[in-house]
């Protein structure tokens, strides 16, 4: 008697129920339509609008200042916290 286990490798593996091409017909049709949704955020000026600290004003939250890290800026550690071990300041 085989195992669940084996029955399925089998199927996985040989493609015994001959899904395989539409599975990979599939996966490629998503890998040509992804679009990462950041970038496509930050490249259009009204989707990056919506992010801000307020609603209704233009100004920022003055109690968060940033710092330079690897050419980028990032929030800055807040008083009394230390980095975590290894990671650059």
């Amino acid at each position: 008697m085989q195992s669940a286990v084996c029955s399925t490798c089998r199927q996985s593996c040989q493609d015994s129920l001959g899904i395989a091409a539409e599975l990979e017909s599939d996966l490629a049709r998503v890998i040509a339509s992804y679009e990462c949704e950041w970038k496509r955020a930050i490249s259009d000026p009204a989707t990056l609008r919506r992010f801000r600290h307020f609603i209704n004003t233009d100004a920022g939250d003055p109690d968060i200042s940033f710092v330079q890290e690897r050419g980028q800026a990032r929030p800055a550690m807040p008083l009394g916290r230390r980095p975590r071990a290894g990671a650059a300041v």
